[in-house]
């Protein structure tokens, strides 16, 4: 008896603390890739993302994530990004993604496909509710940029 009441404490115990990791994570509002044919970026694909924003008082961190192989032949991407708010207000930047250290090393998580996130914004406060669009080229001198299978972005509640 004393045993069964022992693993039924230990069940719940485990459940609570199961409940309490998820609620304590950071919650992603938005997540979405886009994928290039036989990981080659042609510099005229755009891939484009558009977050439904409905809270106006939270604050949201956006990153951006690259998805590459073995075959990418740099340490860096740079990446042309243009923000669309949904009361015309429009936001052009440039990133420098580094993807591997001074020996080749990939900084990102994988073994043959590694994936490393990028902060684009962080805390920041939507001043309206609406669509908001993120358009994401690649800035490569390259035409075709061979190695990059996934670009993509995370919209998630900010935790400070």
């Amino acid at each position: 008896m004393v045993r069964k009441r022992m693993n039924e404490y230990k069940f719940l115990i485990m459940c609570l603390l199961c409940i309490l990791s998820f609620a304590c994570s950071k919650k992603d509002v938005y997540v979405e890739f886009d994928s290039f044919t036989q990981s080659e970026w042609n510099k005229n694909e755009i891939a484009k993302f558009e977050v439904e924003i409905n809270d106006t008082i939270t604050p949201y961190d956006i990153l951006i994530a690259v998805r590459n192989n073995d075959l990418y032949e740099y340490r860096n991407l740079w990446l042309f990004v243009r923000f669309e708010t949904p009361y015309g207000s429009v936001r052009n930047d440039t990133l420098n993604c580094e993807l591997a250290d001074e020996f080749g090393k990939w900084h990102g998580q994988g073994i043959s496909l590694y994936e490393m996130e990028f902060p684009y914004e962080q805390s920041v406060v939507f001043p309206r509710k609406g669509r908001y669009i993120c358009s994401i080229r690649q800035g490569m001198r390259e035409d075709t940029l061979g190695g990059i299978s996934d670009i993509g972005i995370r919209v998630t509640r900010s935790q400070e």
